[in-house]
């Protein structure tokens, strides 16, 4: 029988759940922040044609620094003509960075990330795919949830906001967000635009 802390969460999660307070109350603000403008109407999105391969190029480097310290070497596929969506490029910028932040932060020193652009007539796909530890299938369906953390996340910070945050811009712009997963096989996080996302130069 595990022990209790207290508001009947056990002791474990009791520390747990503090530990996430202390190293987070700056972030877990800030987070919290967004969240509520992004629901809120002051968080309309300003659609504009943007090359998706460029977001993920500016993203990618805007994460260097982390990626090099961790010794992760990105290998990106890409097409080599304009892939352009109607989305607010702020927000998608925003969305593409907590994804590799995540596979980052869940991939072992030394390993890849992979980054993929693939379009298909009308469609296209953006994947962001680490060989972490993954993500137990119970865990999996409350990924996309408010302030959920895993068990195994224990030694890493992180507000429990990000994925909701991304998760949310993404419904506003019409794009499906999902995760697969495999426990000691890695992630992927994949973003699908309609036809609808699509500009219409890629509709030709």
């Amino acid at each position: 029988v595990s022990k209790t802390g207290t508001l009947g969460i056990p002791e474990f999660g009791t520390k747990f759940v503090r530990g996430i307070l202390e190293e987070t109350k700056p972030t877990l603000t800030e987070e919290l922040f967004r969240y509520s403008v992004i629901l809120s109407t002051a968080g309309e999105l300003t659609p504009e044609a943007c090359d998706l391969r460029g977001i993920l190029e500016e993203s990618l480097l805007s994460y260097y620094a982390a990626l090099t310290e961790r010794g992760i070497e990105p290998e990106i596929t890409m097409p080599e003509t304009p892939v352009t969506c109607m989305v607010d490029k702020k927000a998608m910028t925003r969305i593409v960075g907590n994804l590799i932040s995540n596979a980052i932060k869940f991939s072992p020193e030394g390993a890849a990330v992979h980054v993929e652009v693939r379009q298909e007539k009308d469609t296209c796909e953006v994947a962001v795919a680490d060989h972490g530890c993954g993500i137990e299938p119970e865990a999996l369906e409350h990924i996309f949830d408010r302030y959920f953390h895993r068990p195994s996340d224990i030694n890493r910070s992180g507000t429990g906001l990000g994925l909701p945050i991304a998760k949310e811009i993404a419904h506003r712009h019409g794009i499906e967000l999902a995760c697969s997963s495999k426990p000691g096989e890695g992630t992927v996080f994949r973003l699908s635009f309609a036809e609808h996302e699509m500009n219409a130069e890629n509709a030709e």
